[in-house]
């Protein structure tokens, strides 16, 4: 499964982020090709930790994939089929990013909410406390 990507990644501890491709970036945004040790060392590195269908299975469920997706993943690594699984990943990522709108959008009314009631009951005691400094004019 080859991947193509160069883009980088937030920085890591030691300045230096693994994108999901061959280069390397540095925090600065330079990126370069690692050497040809390195590149195998990175790959290998990248096949132990996924090469276990478990393990993928394990991190998409993690990331909330139903069990269809994850035999739909998994039938297209084992065919090679890295677009469809980029695609499938790609789609997952949009629902969830919508799902956080959705929520963040009733946490507002919530918000809202409380601050419509917190003004009211300001408005309340100020109106009080007008009307009592109001009296104690009169006497």
């Amino acid at each position: 499964m080859k991947k193509e990507s160069t883009e980088c990644s937030a920085a890591k501890k030691d300045g230096a982020c693994r994108p999901s491709g061959n280069a390397v970036c540095r925090s600065s945004g330079s990126c370069r090709l690692p050497g040809k040790g390195a590149q195998e060392r990175m790959t290998r590195a990248l096949h132990k930790k996924y090469d276990s269908e478990d393990a993928v299975a394990e991190n998409l469920r993690d990331a909330g994939c139903s069990e269809e997706q994850i035999a739909c993943f998994l039938d297209w690594q084992e065919k090679e089929k890295t677009a469809d699984q980029l695609s499938m990943l790609s789609e997952h990522r949009k629902q969830l990013l919508n799902n956080v709108h959705r929520e963040e959008k009733r946490i507002d009314c919530l918000d809202y909410l409380v601050y419509q009631i917190e003004r009211t009951r300001r408005d309340r005691n100020d109106t009080k406390k007008t009307d009592g400094e109001a009296d104690d004019e009169r006497i």
